[in-house]
């Protein structure tokens, strides 16, 4: 006799409430099978495969399960589909993608209990199944707040491709962490193209702000060679800004074990600032950044500050590294590093100082100067020494002035002296400092020697400086200039000497006897 089975009805006894807390990703089925002549075919063990189809009768099979209920007296049996102890399964309940497209059961019965399965019919799953999606995306209404005690991560969310969260915030605060004795946000990342934590704010508002008590407002530990620990970016305000409160807290700490920077910060703004920080006790720290190879503090602004610091008591901005760069600061227009006190000190720096860049041409033997604005710069050494006459001395006649002419270059930075003329070409405005020395030796009478320091500019000729000698014994005896002068670019300097015994005199031509030095003082 031909048997069939008829479907009551399929319920779900999956409430609202209980499928935004924990859903028991279960339905509940009750059928009575009955033979061909409507008669229940009453306790006795028979064999029901259910199969779960995506978007129609016929679609996809996203489930199936086997199971071998028995029968009562009236034919009725029941089935939890998805709960444990079906016969044999396929593909996973919890995977039923129950947010998207319609869903359709199908039944299918051997009532001997075998596998010579007759399809009993297919039915679409309405309603209440859907809050299975819950356990997936569903909505979350807000507001929402929970308070627990737990030894573990109380709320987690882990996406493998884009942001894990992604908050907005039209006016107030994007990300608020408030921590009593750990970290109030962190963040952390495996990606090469994403940041642990970041914030975006395009009002007047944080991008990121963190505030701890005892630990750290905001964290970032990054190994990462391309990538900060911590990144803020701020059309307008503060990309990151950092408070403590603490005695020995910090605002902002980064640390980054690669050879990337430890805290970095973007103003695109023209009142922006990238990294500000701010302590309000005697040992507290605004910004405070250690690397151990990289930069630990390192700020960006096209136009404003890059690194700022504030203090009232203490240090503003203090970067240590162990063989990096403690501060780096970038600015296209504006300033890479500032630093400002009222009674201490501007800047302190414990170990070596480094000037380069743009617009500045370090050298070894360079000066670093500064114009009337306080904007320093590195300048060229200028600088020379010329020694010795001739090779054993020189012969001054009692008749006119004569050109002391120079046997031994000692230096000559900036190459501004001509060895050919005797003269040295002044080669920017400044302050110049000479010293002249000239010795007299085997003088056979009583005599006047004048020396002269000659100026020619453009085709007058001046005499700069001069040192008279009366000399009334015979023996050795020097005549000497030394002084600083106001000089401008193509004046030259010369030495000339002149003696009225009315003999020929000679000068020694030693150089420990005869010098004339010269260098820039102060350019102006």
């Amino acid at each position: 006799m031909f048997k069939k089975i008829k479907t009551l009805f399929i319920a779900l006894v999956v409430t609202s409430a209980s499928a935004l807390a924990q859903s028991p990703s279960q339905i509940n089925y009750q059928g009575a099978a009955r033979d061909g002549a409507g008669a229940p075919i009453a306790n006795q063990q028979i064999r029901v495969r259910l199969k779960v189809h995506d978007g129609a009768s016929n679609g996809t099979v996203q489930y199936s399960e086997v199971r071998k209920p028995a029968t009562n007296a009236n034919g009725l049996f029941n089935i939890v589909i998805g709960s444990t102890g079906a016969l044999s399964t396929t593909g996973s309940f919890a995977a039923i993608t129950w947010g998207s497209g319609n869903k359709y059961l199908q039944v299918e019965m051997d009532p001997t209990g075998g596998t010579a399965y007759i399809n009993m019919g297919t039915q679409q799953i309405v309603s209440v199944p859907y809050a299975q999606y819950a356990n997936t995306a569903g909505a979350i209404k807000f507001p929402m707040s929970a308070t627990d005690s737990l030894s573990s991560t109380m709320f987690t969310l882990t996406n493998k491709n884009q942001n894990a969260i992604d908050v907005n915030s039209v006016n107030g605060i994007a990300v608020y962490g408030w921590s009593n004795n750990n970290n109030a946000v962190f963040g952390a990342n495996n990606s090469t193209s994403q940041s642990a934590v970041s914030g975006f704010n395009y009002s007047s508002g944080a991008g990121v702000t963190g505030y701890s008590q005892n630990g750290i407002g905001v964290a970032g530990n990054n190994a990462s060679t391309t990538w900060a620990a911590v990144q803020g970016a701020n059309n307008l305000g503060v990309g990151v800004e950092g408070k403590s409160a603490s005695y020995s807290g910090a605002g902002v700490f980064g640390t980054n074990t690669g050879t990337g920077p430890g805290v970095k910060g973007e103003a695109y703004g023209n009142g922006g600032t990238g990294v500000a920080g701010y302590s309000n006790f005697a040992t507290g720290i605004g910004v405070y950044g250690s690397s151990t190879l990289g930069t630990a503090v390192k700020g960006y602004s096209l136009y404003s500050t890059g690194v700022s610091g504030v203090s009232g008591n203490y240090t503003g901005v203090n970067g240590t590294s162990t063989s990096g760069t403690g501060v780096y600061g970038t600015s296209s227009s504006g300033t890479g590093v500032y630093a400002n006190s009222t009674t201490g000190l501007a800047l302190d720096v414990n170990g070596k100082l480094k000037i380069s860049g743009t617009s500045q041409a370090p050298a070894q033997g360079k000066v670093l100067t500064s114009d009337a604005n306080g904007n320093a710069t590195w300048q060229g050494a200028i600088a020379f020494s010329e020694s010795g006459i001739a090779t054993a001395g020189l012969t001054i006649p009692d008749i006119g002035s004569h050109l002391v002419q120079y046997y031994t270059e000692n230096y000559d930075l900036g190459n501004n002296f001509n060895t050919t003329t005797n003269r040295f070409i002044v080669p920017v405005n400044g302050i110049y400092h000479f010293d002249v020395k000239l010795g007299w030796s085997y003088l056979t009478d009583d005599m006047g020697s004048y020396l002269y320091l000659k100026l020619k500019r453009g085709n007058t000729i001046y005499t700069l400086d001069e040192h008279i000698l009366m000399i009334d014994l015979n023996g050795w005896e020097f005549n000497s200039i030394s002084g600083d002068y106001i000089l401008q670019p193509n004046d030259e300097i010369y030495v000339e000497i002149q003696q009225g015994s009315g003999y020929d005199q000679y000068l020694d031509g030693q150089s420990s006897f005869n010098r004339f030095n010269g260098r820039l003082v102060v350019k102006l």
